[in-house]
């Protein structure tokens, strides 16, 4: 879980801050998703399929806008 878990804080990243390519970042996450996914149901006519694009699909639009409002950083002190 720690892999996926720093993938998707570089996707935060990427988007808020432009670090790297966040279309690219996000590409890489799917596609270790989808590599779990093909190991867990052989069949891709499985529903899980259409439901991990169409999620993949909506971050995918999410990340085509320019971020609004602001993030607190996980390291911030309160």
């Amino acid at each position: 879980m720690g892999k996926i878990t720093n993938a998707l804080e570089r996707l935060v990243d990427a988007y808020f801050y432009k670090k790297e390519n966040a279309e690219v970042v996000l590409e890489e996450i799917k596609a270790f998703h989808l590599n779990i996914v093909t190991e867990l149901f052989p069949n891709k006519s499985h529903s899980f399929y259409n439901d991990l694009e169409n999620t993949f699909v909506e971050i995918q639009w999410a990340i085509e806008d320019e971020p609004t409002g602001t993030i607190i950083s996980n390291t911030t002190k309160l």
